[in-house]
């Protein structure tokens, strides 16, 4: 990572010094009032020892093998880099693989071969317009089912703790508040584990509805959480 950042550096200072005076300038004065920093609060970056490897491949187009951490599993995959992505302090690889368009965590990868067989750029390729799509489906795909909450003023508010996607859900879905201001929405929620998880973090100032077995989960957690900390 640091390797990469001297490089991007020294580039950038290359890039400065080529461009004539006036863009010159106003480049700088860009650099010095906007910068970039995609790590959240109390987060560091995803290590990603392969990344200045990859970013030589993408530039270069040429083929790379790699060995990819799965779950539990280690698979190898060869090849062709096409782009890389910096999600939230996460460096993504978009690569296509056996003619499909994957995406690969590079801090998933245990092992990079580079080589040097040539690829040919699709001209089509679009690499923004991929990530916003893919990233989309897999945000709706991650959901596999619906949860009704009855939830107070202040919980509405909690609900973008959980993401984007469930707090445009209970704004859509929301009913006519009561006389406390409470709500009725449905939410879409990945699994009755994890959906417990989360809800824990809207306290008191939700209640789940159905399904029945994760208002059971939640009220179990409760309970088992209550009891450690008696």
């Amino acid at each position: 990572m640091r390797l990469l950042a001297d490089q991007l550096l020294s580039a950038q200072l290359k890039l400065t010094a080529a461009l004539p005076e006036k863009t010159r300038a106003g480049a700088q004065k860009i650099a010095q009032r906007f910068h970039l920093d995609p790590v959240d609060w109390f987060r560091s970056p995803q290590s990603a020892a392969f990344l200045p490897a990859i970013a030589k491949a993408v530039w270069s187009e040429s083929c790379i093998e790699i060995r990819y951490r799965r779950q539990d599993s280690v698979t190898s995959r060869r090849l062709k880099p096409l782009g890389l992505v910096l999600k939230a302090g996460t460096w993504y690889l978009v690569a296509d693989s056996g003619g499909q368009m994957r995406t690969y965590r590079i801090s998933n990868i245990v092992e990079l071969t580079a080589t040097d067989e040539r690829f040919t750029r699709p001209k089509d390729f679009d690499l923004v317009r991929y990530w916003t799509v893919s990233s989309r489906a897999y945000e709706v795909g991650l959901y596999r089912g619906q949860a009704v909450l009855r939830v107070s003023p202040r919980g509405r508010e909690r609900l973008h703790w959980l993401g984007s996607t469930v707090a445009e859900a209970a704004r859509d879905s929301a009913s006519s508040p009561d006389s406390k201001g409470w709500v009725t929405v449905e939410v879409p929620i990945e699994s009755i584990e994890q959906a417990a998880i989360y809800f824990l973090q809207l306290g008191t100032e939700a209640e789940v509805l159905k399904p029945r077995k994760l208002r059971r989960r939640l009220a179990a957690s409760a309970r088992e959480m209550a009891k450690i900390n008696a």
